[in-house]
């Protein structure tokens, strides 16, 4: 329920600062490229409601590679992690993201659907893998 919960509060923030433009944003993997700021938060395991946070940097190049650094905290465990993996973005700024963590015990496939907004300065998105957890993310432009 969550999860359809996020995606709606995603959906419509995307139309409603899209309706305020006069002209909607096309988003490339050109023009999305740069140092995004972002926050993550949620549940680890929806059973038992652990509460999950990060905070961080990614990286967009041009070619579509991610990469970075966060502090993630969970079951009261801080750990330094990296990531590397792949972007990818549609010409309405929807978009994917799979990154590769290394910090144990938060380490491993993270996959999240994303949106980007007000004029790619910003970044929304919910995790879809692993099953299980519900995190989402908020990033802007640094």
């Amino acid at each position: 329920m969550a999860s359809v919960l996020a995606i709606l509060i995603l959906g419509g923030g995307s139309a409603m600062a899209q309706s305020q433009d006069t002209a909607p944003a096309s988003c490339s993997l050109s023009n999305i490229a740069g140092s995004y700021a972002f926050t993550a938060s949620g549940s680890i395991s929806p059973s038992t409601d652990t509460p999950f946070a990060a905070v961080g940097v990614l990286n967009i190049d041009a070619n579509g590679n991610a990469s970075g650094s966060d502090t993630a905290n969970g079951l009261g465990v801080a750990v330094a992690r990296t990531f590397r993996g792949t972007i990818t973005v549609n010409s309405d700024c929807s978009g994917t993201v799979s990154l590769n963590f290394v910090g144990a015990p938060f380490d491993g496939l993270a996959v999240a659907n994303l949106v980007f907004e007000d004029g790619r300065k910003g970044i929304r998105g919910v995790q879809i893998v692993p099953v299980g957890p519900v995190v989402t993310l908020s990033a802007r432009r640094k």
